[in-house]
């Protein structure tokens, strides 16, 4: 998707950049693991970073950041496809993360590969505020390779332990002090930028008066570029009171048409902009071509890819547009919402929704919803709701669900029920035929208290309640809608079931299951039901079988991101059949992985191709490891828990014990720890 490729790509910054080699001998001065570039907006920051990692010669990964990527979930995935070097057609997303950690240890694993980034920069980092968010940075710092660098562009400082990064010398800042233009590096901007001649004297007056603030200069210069008494009106700014951004603004909307200045205030509401999606909030055809005379016209408008076809507006010019454009906001964000959610941006889409304010936005908000519950962006989709009043959000059946959904998903039992009882009210109170959602919610509510006591290991509530949900699916609903929700139910009481032991019963709903959500073209969802059915028949011993399963996917969707999890089980009964094609299966699957910033089934898939066995592998005292007890040891590597393997492997706990047990029985040594140290010493771990 272009979007996602602007997002991740290191920005443009247009041409007629002015090189600061005093900012890049300081970014380069020393080898330190981190680096942040921290000023008020318009100081200039991107820019600084891109003529250092341009003039450096530097391999850099860029993620530019927004409100979204507090979610864990979405944030890891693009990390995994920058750190790749490859650029994302279509994210695929598994709801939570790991530990801070071990994600960190798997993200450093991408940076120690040849080709890896030698630099990381995350754009805008203030909209971050999730604790999970900075403690993967964190980790990620400590496990940064020594030839690696992370930089963070923000408006203020991060929440991590600087002063202990600062007195170890391994932090270098960059500030508002040492970004302001000096009288030298104005000029040069003033002429080769804006080509705007001017005496010394003046560029030293604009100098002075806009304190060197690159994006405030710029708008000075586009109110003073044409007019034959440039340099006496630059003298006349200083002359004035400290002069204020907003009249600077009304400066340089005033030397432009009604239809621009039109345009400028619909779009400035958009986070990011392509032409056909200012088409579709303006009403015009001319989208494309205005986004390029505003980017001639230097008018602080930022490509974001090299085809030029998204844009974003200057930060502090869109606040300063925002402001100025008052009502029209509501219109545009619908428009907008409505845009992206049919060209397959549900997140986006959400966001745009919520803005645009409720009830008139309750379609996008349903059809977007539903999307990010089935590929698990829970957290952006909770953070979107949100923003939603209490009043409105308490007395809708569908954000409610929504919420609850979320909630039970992320493991947050608690505050899932909370919402449900919220939904549960705004069903009884909704007048008939005004919220669609209030026939399904008590079986949907269902399904989600299923989710939640799964989550809580109340494995017999889950199973209750997941059987409940079949039985609550109301008479007359579309087609469509009664697919989905039978689909849902069952793949709800697989799991419920697969996770309470009852395995039989598992399979057979999700034999079930399967064709239904097929058919909506859940595939993820599928892929999930798949790669299970397919541990099951391993767990029994039965590889082929579990070939078979995977035979099942799609082979229409066989190269999109979610079959990463196919391919991986296909990969593990491989192996459990000792077929030489185990590992590039793996290695296969590693890519689509990547190509999905799936950084789990990345991590399982390196695993397998790299473990050395084939059979019974032998061990110097003459004794061999089993193809069972060597996956064992692979995911013992990886420091997982013997529930956690468990889970993986779809075996008892008890039967992991068993197995920890005899591999470290079998390699001589007391623990776990010593066995996994002592594999390394033998080589049977790579």
């Amino acid at each position: 998707m272009d979007l996602l490729r602007g997002k991740v790509s290191t920005p443009r910054v247009g041409p007629g950049l002015v090189s600061r080699p005093r900012l890049t001998e300081l970014l380069s001065a020393t080898p330190a693991r981190l680096v942040v570039v921290s000023a008020p907006p318009g100081f200039g920051k991107t820019s600084a970073v891109v003529d250092w990692v341009t003039t450096a010669g530097r391999r850099a990964a860029w993620i530019s950041l927004d409100e979204s990527d507090n979610d864990p979930g979405r944030l890891v995935p693009s990390l995994v496809a920058v750190l790749s070097g490859g650029q994302p057609g279509a994210l695929v997303h598994l709801g939570e993360v790991g530990e801070p950690v071990d994600v960190a240890a798997g993200l450093a694993r991408l940076l120690e590969e040849p080709d890896a980034p030698e630099v990381l920069v995350l754009d805008d980092y203030q909209v971050i505020s999730d604790r999970t968010v900075h403690a993967v940075v964190e980790a990620l710092l400590a496990a940064l390779p020594h030839d690696r660098r992370l930089v963070i562009s923000t408006r203020e400082d991060p929440p991590l332990r600087l002063a202990r990064l600062r007195a170890a010398g391994e932090l270098v800042e960059v500030r508002a002090e040492q970004l302001r233009f000096t009288e030298a590096e104005a000029d040069q901007f003033l002429r080769r930028r804006m080509g705007l001649t001017l005496p010394l004297e003046s560029v030293a007056v604009l100098t002075e008066t806009t304190e060197g603030w690159p994006a405030v200069l710029q708008l000075v210069a586009l109110t003073l570029s044409g007019r034959p008494d440039a340099a006496a009106r630059a003298a006349a700014l200083a002359a004035e009171h400290r002069f204020v951004l907003d009249y600077v603004t009304e400066e340089v909307l005033a030397r432009l048409d009604r239809p621009t200045i039109d345009f400028l205030l619909r779009t400035a509401h958009l986070d990011r902009l392509t032409g056909e999606l200012c088409d579709a909030v303006t009403g015009r055809t001319d989208g494309a071509e205005t986004l390029r005379e505003l980017e001639r016209a230097n008018l602080l408008l930022l490509p974001l890819d090299d085809q030029r076809r998204w844009y974003r507006f200057h930060r502090l010019f869109a606040e300063l547009l925002r402001t100025r454009a008052g009502t029209v906001a509501g219109d545009v964000h619908l428009r907008a919402a409505r845009w992206l959610l049919d060209h397959d941006l549900p997140l986006e889409a959400i966001g745009q929704a919520v803005r645009a304010g409720y009830p008139a936005s309750y379609e996008v908000i349903w059809r977007a919803g539903a999307l990010l519950i089935h590929s698990g962006e829970l957290r952006a989709l909770q953070a979107a709701l949100d923003l939603l009043p209490d009043d409105v959000a308490h007395h809708s059946v569908l954000v409610c669900l929504l919420q609850g959904w979320a909630g039970a998903l992320r493991g947050e039992g608690a505050a899932a029920r909370g919402w449900l009882d919220h939904a549960a009210r705004a069903a009884r109170d909704a007048a008939p035929g005004t919220d669609p959602l209030a026939v399904v919610q008590p079986g949907l509510s269902a399904q989600i208290r299923s989710t939640a006591a799964r989550a809580e290991g109340r494995h017999a509530e889950a199973v209750a309640q997941a059987e409940a949900a079949l039985g609550l699916l109301p008479p007359g609903l579309p087609p469509e809608r009664e697919v989905l929700y039978r689909g849902d139910a069952l793949t709800v009481l697989g799991h419920a079931l697969l996770a309470a032991g009852e395995v039989d019963r598992a399979v057979a709903a999700y034999e079930e299951a399967l064709p239904l959500l097929a058919s909506v073209g859940n595939r993820l969802a599928v892929a999930e039901m798949i790669r299970n059915l397919a541990r099951i028949e391993l767990g029994r011993g039965r590889p082929e079988a579990a070939l078979a399963a995977c035979d099942r996917f799609p082979a229409s969707a066989g190269d999109e991101p979610s079959a990463a999890l196919v391919r991986l089980a296909r990969a593990e009964a491989l192996l459990a059949l000792d077929d030489p094609d185990a590992a590039a299966v793996a290695r296969s699957a590693m890519e689509l992985a990547r190509s999905g910033g799936d950084l789990t089934t990345l991590t399982e898939a390196r695993t397998l191709a790299t473990t050395r066995r084939a059979g019974a592998l032998p061990l110097p005292d003459g004794q061999t490891l089993s193809a069972r007890e060597q996956e064992v040891l692979a995911l013992m590597a990886t420091g997982r828990s013997n529930a956690r393997i468990a889970a993986e492997l779809y075996v008892t706990v008890g039967t992991v014990k068993t197995h920890v047990h005899a591999i470290a029985t079998k390699l001589g040594t007391a623990n776990r720890v010593e066995a996994v140290a002592r594999a390394r010493e033998l080589h049977l771990l790579a």
